[in-house]
């Protein structure tokens, strides 16, 4: 099977997958993905308190 071949999946299905599968563990992945960017040294680890454009 081809993945052009698949059709896209609606919002409904977004949904239902991040309350199912995200939401319990959301924290953590987010944690380990701050952690991971933070020991080489691609975030400072500092708040920024917002969006500077």
């Amino acid at each position: 099977m081809d993945l052009t071949d698949a059709s896209a999946p609606d919002h409904a299905t977004f949904a239902r997958f991040r309350i199912i599968h995200f939401a319990p563990c959301s924290k953590r992945i987010l944690a380990e993905m701050s952690n991971s960017l933070y020991d080489p040294g691609e975030i400072s680890g500092k708040a920024n308190g917002g969006f500077n454009g």
